[in-house]
């Protein structure tokens, strides 16, 4: 008879009577390398998606899923707030929650559907003293702890485990209480509440003057000095230090008492038109997951934003349509009326990849797409290089060689985003291999750059390597770039981007991470011939153990410098008179 295997989805169940055989989903559930080292490897599942042909093909089925959701979605959410507003409307809402919600679960989905074919008696904790389901407040909300909670988490994967025992009847629920866990309360904070009347208030005077711009630019398309010159050349008020919408996060006071109504939201049929094992799942419990601002705080959120008298003939957004509410019903509301017309800004470099983490949402919410790298797509045009239009040459200095860090969430979230990791050695294997290899003289030239965005301490296992010197505080690239002789970059996005075009660098990471888009495949292997782009840490290591006399010298070839030309034209436009080309552009559009 086989025997039973206790299922292990989080760290809140790891530790529950360690003489049970167990499984664990990932290596999120365990704290600490000593406990990991101990357990066998095949007892901790791998990442789903490592495969690179099995996440292109789950990326087209997500994108498709989230296509057929959008009406059935759009429907529900008329229906609860008694509204009859287009599909247009409530995607400029939902679609950037959707592009995160349904890759998080798909992949746990995969983890639960894995371990149930593999275990036959299959056990699992119902950590019964757990607070009852609260959905999460807003899109950053659950983005945010689907990445780094162990108990959203949990709950995710319970609910799937209680799905799959529907038609596995092998599968036995154990009811258990969950250690140290303690009810978190929210009292608010009296002082973020005074802040948030006192902006309102000012606000009230910034619309009367906005409501002057032809063009709304959010503050953070641009960097300061740029926003500025923009809109002094557009004969605007410029939108910088403050656009009214208070940052890429928005005011959240609009919904952060709201309470999750079960009754409310069960009270209207959801039928999101698709008809597999995932989505019967995912159709019993979006009511429940739909984050508060969608449905309880909506109300709150809609009255405020017909204050807003700002109405320009073009918006231009590049962060505030992914987190940011109240900014969301804004550009929904506006599109839906034919007030405006939305202007999406790449706010970022890794356009060019085949896969981007974002599911490809924004061509359906906006009316074009501004990207850094050339495009054949219907509505979207390359523009120079949002963040680097007026910038000078960085100067290369002679103190470090800059390792910067890619980012890494406990938990999976966005499909292709970041590496999954507790913080373990195996985390940094390409950096560890490519240090070990370089010469004695160039390992005290060696800083690490950390990317910290979660409760994860990636460097903790580095200190066996570098002293404490070399390891600088979280998210330091701007600092230390002006410092760097070389840059070592460990993913191929926007820093990779912004470190290409102002000085020497090199890219490192494993060949199965991250795909180049078809069409730059060219650059890619140029990329790889001119020795700027590795995948073999050694042999990264081994180039800079040759160039390192005079890194200027191999960066200053015409091959090299050709390459990198290429790749600003093609991939990251970056040229002298950029405001110019901006400006021109948007001025067209003003009187199209």
């Amino acid at each position: 008879m086989p025997k039973d295997v206790y299922f292990i989805s989080t760290s809140l169940e790891a530790n529950i009577d360690n003489t049970k055989n167990k499984i664990f989903a990932g290596n999120w559930c365990i704290s600490n390398y000593d406990q990991e080292n101990s357990i066998d490897k095949n007892l901790v599942l791998g990442d789903v998606w490592e495969d690179k042909k099995e996440r292109g093909g789950d990326y087209k089925y997500l994108q498709n899923i989230i296509k057929i959701y959008s009406k059935g979605l759009s429907s529900y959410l008329n229906s609860i707030h008694g509204y009859n507003f287009s599909d247009k409307f409530w995607k400029s809402i939902f679609l950037s929650w959707l592009s995160i919600y349904l890759p998080a679960y798909y992949y746990r989905w995969k983890i639960v559907k894995k371990i149930t074919k593999k275990k036959k008696n299959l056990k699992f904790y119902d950590l019964y003293n757990l607070e009852s389901k609260d959905a999460p407040l807003d899109t950053y909300d659950f983005h945010y702890k689907v990445s780094s909670d162990n108990y959203i988490n949990y709950r995710i994967f319970r609910s799937l485990i209680k799905f799959f025992i529907k038609k596995n009847n092998k599968i036995k629920l154990i009811k258990k209480k969950s250690p140290n866990y303690k009810k978190k309360e929210n009292n608010g904070d009296k002082s973020y509440w005074l802040n948030f009347k006192i902006k309102k208030i000012f606000n009230y005077f910034l619309y009367l003057i906005f409501n002057q711009n032809k063009i709304f630019i959010e503050n953070n398309v641009f960097r300061i000095i740029d926003n500025i010159k923009l809109n002094f050349l557009l004969g605007q008020f410029p939108t910088y230090p403050n656009d009214t919408f208070s940052d890429s996060f928005g005011f959240k006071n609009f919904y952060n008492n709201k309470k999750t109504n079960l009754k409310r939201r069960r009270s209207h049929n959801l039928r999101l038109g698709k008809n597999d094992e995932f989505t019967k799942f995912i159709e019993t419990n979006m009511r429940d997951d739909l984050p508060i601002c969608f449905i309880e705080g909506f109300d709150n959120l809609f009255k405020y934003m017909k204050k807003i008298s700002i109405k320009p003939k073009i918006i231009l957004s590049s962060h505030n349509h992914y987190f940011n509410e109240l900014f969301k019903v804004w550009i929904a509301y506006l599109r839906e009326k034919k007030y405006s017309k939305l202007f999406i800004v790449s706010h970022g470099g890794g356009g060019f990849l085949k896969y981007p983490s974002c599911l490809k949402f924004e061509s359906q919410i906006s009316d074009k797409k501004i990207n850094w790298h050339k495009s054949n797509q219907i509505n979207e045009i390359q523009l120079p290089a949002s963040k680097f239009l007026t910038r000078k040459t960085i100067k290369s200095s002679n103190e470090f060689i800059s390792y910067v860090e890619g980012p890494t969430t406990l938990f999976p979230s966005r499909i292709g985003y970041g590496t999954i990791n507790n913080g373990s050695p195996n985390l940094h294997a390409n950096f560890t291999d490519f240090y070990k290899r370089l010469k004695k003289n160039l390992k005290k030239d060696i800083i690490f750059l950390p990317k910290k965005e979660y409760e994860v301490d990636t460097t903790k296992y580095l200190r066996n390597y570098l002293s404490h010197n070399q390891i600088k505080e979280n998210n330091s690239f701007n600092k230390y770039n002006k410092r760097s002789k070389l840059n070592i970059l460990s993913y191929p996005e926007t820093t990779f981007s912004e470190s290409l075009t102002t000085k020497p660098t090199i890219l490192l990471y494993d060949k199965e991470k991250w795909q180049f888009d078809i069409k730059f495949k060219k650059i890619y292997n140029s990329l790889i011939k001119n020795k700027i782009l590795f995948h073999d840490p050694k042999k990264a290591a081994d180039h800079i153990n040759l160039i390192s006399e005079n890194i200027n010298q191999w960066w200053q070839t015409r091959s090299v410098q050709q390459v990198v030309g290429e790749f600003s034209k093609k991939m990251c436009m970056v040229t002298e008179n950029s405001i110019d080309i901006w400006v021109k552009e948007l001025k067209k559009n003003i009187r199209d």
